[in-house]
Order: C-alpha cells, then sequence, then structure tokens
C-alpha cells in the first residue's frame, strides 16, 4: 500500500450517507482533518448531478446554505470550502458519489476511492450487527451515563461473546454466532 491515498488512514475520518452536510464537513476541515463520505442521491447538488451524469472526479467550491450563514460566521468557520466529489462504480453497475478533502487527483487516484471505501464494510457490517441483534439503540435510561453503560456493556458483552466462540464454546460458524447473540430488550 505504498499509495498515498492509503498513508494515515486513521487520519482521515469515513462516513455513510446521512452524514455529510455543509456545517460536517467544515467542522471537519477546520479541525485539519480528511474525509472521505458517502453522499445520498438528495445531497449536495453537484453530488447529484454525477449521479445522473457519472465521470470519475470533479473538484467543486461548495457555498454554505442561506440559513447556516449566521451560525458559520459567529464560529468564524468558512462560507465556501473546496472539496472533491468522486464516482465509484459498483460491480452491480450502482452509481456511488463520495465526497472527500482529498483534492489532488494526481495524488489521490480517483480509481483508487473505490477499494479504499470498500475497506470500511467490515466497520460497517460489523456496526450493524452490534446495533441490530444487541439492539444496540434501545437503551435503558436517557441520560448520557446511562447511554455509556449500555453502550459499553453491550460491546463487553460482544467481545466475551467472540471469546466464547474462539475457544470453542460457541457455535463456529459467523452467521450462528451472530443469531445467537441475545436481542437485549425483546
Amino acid at each position: 500500500m505504498g499509495n498515498p491515498i492509503y498513508t494515515n488512514l486513521l487520519t482521515h475520518s469515513f462516513f455513510d450517507r446521512g452524514y455529510p452536510s455543509y456545517f460536517y464537513l467544515t467542522l471537519l476541515l477546520a479541525h485539519r482533518q480528511h474525509f472521505i463520505g458517502r453522499c445520498s442521491k438528495g445531497s449536495f447538488p453537484a453530488a447529484q448531478k454525477l449521479f445522473r451524469r457519472p465521470v470519475p472526479s470533479k473538484r467543486v467550491m461548495l457555498r454554505a446554505p442561506h440559513y447556516l450563514r449566521p451560525k458559520l460566521l459567529a464560529l468564524g468557520l468558512p462560507l465556501t470550502i473546496a472539496v472533491r466529489f468522486v464516482t465509484v462504480i459498483l460491480k452491480t453497475g450502482e452509481v456511488e458519489v463520495l465526497v472527500t478533502s482529498l483534492l489532488d487527483e494526481t495524488l489521490y487516484p480517483a480509481s483508487e476511492f473505490g477499494p479504499l471505501y470498500y475497506l470500511r464494510w467490515g466497520v460497517e457490517t460489523f456496526y450493524g450487527r452490534v446495533k441490530g441483534r444487541l439492539a444496540l439503540e434501545n437503551f435503558t435510561g436517557k441520560t448520557p451515563e446511562a447511554i455509556k453503560q449500555d453502550f459499553y456493556s453491550t460491546i463487553l458483552n460482544f467481545r466475551r461473546r467472540v471469546r466464547s466462540h474462539r475457544r470453542g464454546t460457541t457455535p463456529t460458524r459467523p452467521e450462528i454466532l451472530y443469531e445467537s447473540l441475545p436481542a437485549t430488550g425483546q
């Protein structure tokens, strides 16, 4: 992995549809945090165009929505930011559009974004399983402390089950392991 796009991956933020917003991207940039995120079909107008007419990569200056400008000015954040939209064509032919702060097309070729973004899929499916099988979003309380306790106990329980699985005391097929995990709150 000598390509610069894979260098310092832990310093990049990866996020899925529903997260990219002008405010979020601006905050990441203000904290010098590189990002790669998947856009929804209803997100930024430039991304919407790429869903309809894909091109490998397009650099764009995003302007803050009018309603957000007073808040941005009060926080000392910019009203325009430079981002790059990268189109990824999946094996199914489906088009995905990513937004990134990695602007240099020579250093970060569009062809590298598909494999790079795919690397996060294992993490995404893990969270999906944890949320679904362990009912992670069904908290027993509403205070930050109660939510933290629920979260950490859920992860601790999951880790115990995985360790138990590795010792051979639970079913050996991963899909059975996840099916055997209790769904809390049921």
